[in-house]
């Protein structure tokens, strides 16, 4: 299913949210009101996938990244930091399997992460690729969002 043109507008209307501002050129809804009565989704294509792989994976993504990943359930936020504290990259860090993490970041950052996680890879068991061209990052909203996530293939 594509959103044909106006239709996020409509949705919008329809679920009656206000804007909060912007971020990278999105405009943010928000409300505590807002009733959909219809499921939508979106491919984020702005948005990629990075694989990190093998029986190192979570230490060696846990030594760099801000968050404890030793404690990751399914999903968490995280983000890699300069040396000055600020923020390089952030991303989301999916957990399918004990041995595998998904991480989705911005697609135009994939290369650079990559980079960066190839030179501190040393003698880490991980395989590090991008999956980009292989996995969609879709959102999901309305009633049956939650039944379309857990029916969704798992990698």
């Amino acid at each position: 299913m594509v959103l044909r043109p106006g239709a996020f507008r409509q949705w919008q209307h329809r679920a009656r949210l206000a804007c909060h501002g912007s971020w990278m050129g999105v405009r943010l809804m928000s409300s505590s009101v807002a009733t959909i009565k219809n499921n939508v989704w979106a491919n984020l294509e702005s948005r990629g996938t990075i694989k990190i792989e093998g029986p190192d994976a979570v230490s060696f993504l846990q030594g760099l990244t801000t968050n404890d990943l030793t404690k990751i359930d399914a999903a968490m936020a995280t983000s890699f930091l300069n040396a000055q504290g600020r923020v390089l990259y952030e991303g989301i860090v999916f957990s399918p399997r004990k041995d595998l993490l998904l991480m989705e970041v911005s697609r135009i950052q994939v290369p650079d992460i990559i980079k960066l996680l190839q030179r501190f890879r040393l003698r880490a068991k991980v395989e590090i690729a991008d999956l980009s061209g292989q996995l969609a990052v879709l959102a999901a909203a309305g009633p049956d969002a939650a039944r379309w996530a857990s029916a969704a293939p798992r990698p």
